[in-house]
């Protein structure tokens, strides 16, 4: 288990931190700084590894947390269109079913026209709205994704600076 090049100084190290209870918590890099251990201090020494590394440490936990952010709004927001599209397919479903109980219990050709014409003009009037939804849930989708690449706490900033919230088109 201790063979090989490097298991002996893992090893080493691992079992140099555990005994002087090093946790890795908010203050890490404070706590890692003052208590680094003989070994520790060689090994990063020897492998030239900088002494910024628990502020690329920070960096890189902060942008992950930014990232399961927007991650979990992303999912939000597409869970809330699913759940639209849904719902205006049960109402198509329900209207066509309608339409065709009511021209199978109309006799005249005259009322079956009517009919007909009301609901091409619902149609018409449903894609308009099927239209503007589907842009403006791009548009929100787009702003959601957009935060992903940018710097960590700027969009939030933004998003109060302006007094709306992602993903409301």
């Amino acid at each position: 288990m201790r063979s090989g090049p490097f298991g002996r100084q893992f090893h080493e190290f691992f079992d140099s931190r555990q005994s002087l209870g090093i946790r890795a918590d908010q203050h890490g890099a404070q706590a890692h700084d003052q208590t680094r251990s003989p070994m520790e201090a060689s090994m990063s020494e020897s492998n030239g590894v900088p002494h910024s590394v628990p502020a690329i440490v920070t960096a890189l936990r902060q942008r992950a947390a930014q990232t399961a952010a927007v991650q979990s709004e992303l999912a939000k927001k597409v869970g809330e269109i699913n759940q639209h599209w849904l719902e205006r397919i049960q109402k198509d479903s329900t209207e066509a079913w309608q339409l065709l109980f009511k021209l199978g219990g109309t006799p005249a050709v005259g009322e079956k026209i009517k009919l007909c014409e009301q609901w091409i003009e619902g149609a018409m009037k449903n894609a308009a709205d099927d239209a503007s939804y589907s842009l403006d849930s791009a548009r929100a989708l787009g702003e959601l994704e957009m935060r992903f690449f940018s710097p960590v706490g700027t969009m939030e900033t933004k998003a109060s600076e302006n007094g709306t919230e992602f993903g409301t088109p």
